[in-house]
C-alpha cells in the first residue's frame, strides 16, 4: 500500500479501537467452553463483552488512552 494509505488504515484502526462501533454486544454459547482465564462458560450461556473497555485495559495497552499509529510494513 501507498504510505498515506497505510498511515490512514492506522489511523482508522485507532480510532475503531478507541471507539468502536458497538460498545457492547453480546453472544450465546453454543457449547461449553473455557476462557483463556479459566472461567467456565456453558452452553445457551448469554455472554456481554466491550471492546470499548478491553481497548483501555492497561494489562493490554500500553498507554490505552493514546493514539499510537503503528503501520506494517512489507
Amino acid at each position: 500500500l501507498a504510505p498515506r494509505l497505510t498511515c490512514r488504515l492506522a489511523g482508522l484502526c485507532q480510532v475503531l479501537r478507541l471507539y468502536p462501533s458497538a460498545p457492547i454486544f453480546m453472544r450465546e454459547a453454543v457449547e461449553d467452553d473455557t476462557l483463556p482465564d479459566g472461567t467456565k462458560v456453558y452452553a445457551n450461556t448469554s455472554v456481554l463483552m466491550s471492546p470499548f473497555i478491553m481497548a483501555r485495559l492497561p494489562e493490554i495497552w500500553e498507554d490505552p488512552l493514546k493514539c499510537v499509529l503503528i503501520t506494517h510494513s512489507s
